[in-house]
């Protein structure tokens, strides 16, 4: 997966660049994208595992 800093755009619109003043460096991923059909992700960082989950309401949380 390859992830930028332009500010990504839902599925089916097209991307668009950070607004100025916006926090270089900042990748912005929509949930949807990461997601696919899954409700679970386990991200592997820095030899820790976190699992982030959505929640019957649409929120996110992320546990170690």
């Amino acid at each position: 997966m390859q992830i930028s800093t332009e500010k990504r755009a839902h599925p089916g619109e097209q991307a668009r660049p950070a607004p100025a003043g916006g926090n270089v460096g900042t990748a912005v991923i929509d949930s949807q994208v990461l997601f696919g059909n899954a409700q679970v992700l386990q991200i592997d960082h820095q030899g820790h595992t976190y699992t982030l989950r959505k929640t019957r309401n649409g929120k996110l949380i992320l546990t170690k």
